[in-house]
């Protein structure tokens, strides 16, 4: 998180970021959250933000290293608090928690998504990339 944080405050620092911190009540951080345009939180303060929250929910290179439920639990979260979903991923995956392999089709994308592409990446090209409409 604190990589993520600092490199992209770095690459957009135009852009006004929420910082993680510790907070237990959506009221307490609103106005300086919803000023924002780069958001870091930590995955238990998802659940205290308000439904379509975000216009992206972006995960990357990270999904593959997580349980079968705590993937689905942040796809869960990515569908009630935004209005879009990019990832990428490798195109298949050794899972340390899941077996020997994860691929695409693996992901828990709700069937009500719209899907707008899925495409191999063009630099690496053992990943792909996805975007969804929620």
């Amino acid at each position: 998180l604190y990589i993520s944080q600092r490199y992209l405050s770095e690459v957009f620092p135009e852009k006004k970021a929420f910082r993680f911190r510790d907070f237990d009540s959506y009221v307490k951080v609103q106005h300086e959250l919803e000023a924002a345009d780069l958001v870091f939180l930590m995955p238990h303060q998802l659940n205290l933000l308000p439904k379509k929250m975000f216009d992206l929910f972006i995960a990357i290179n990270c999904l593959n290293e997580m349980t079968a439920a705590l993937r689905e639990y942040y796809f869960q979260g990515a569908h009630r608090l935004a209005k879009h979903i990019y990832f990428k991923c490798h195109k298949v995956a050794e899972t340390p928690y899941e077996g020997p392999v994860l691929e695409g089709k693996d992901y828990p994308v709700a069937s009500t998504w719209k899907q707008i592409y899925w495409r191999d990446c063009k630099v690496q090209d053992q990943f792909f990339e996805t975007l969804y409409a929620i």
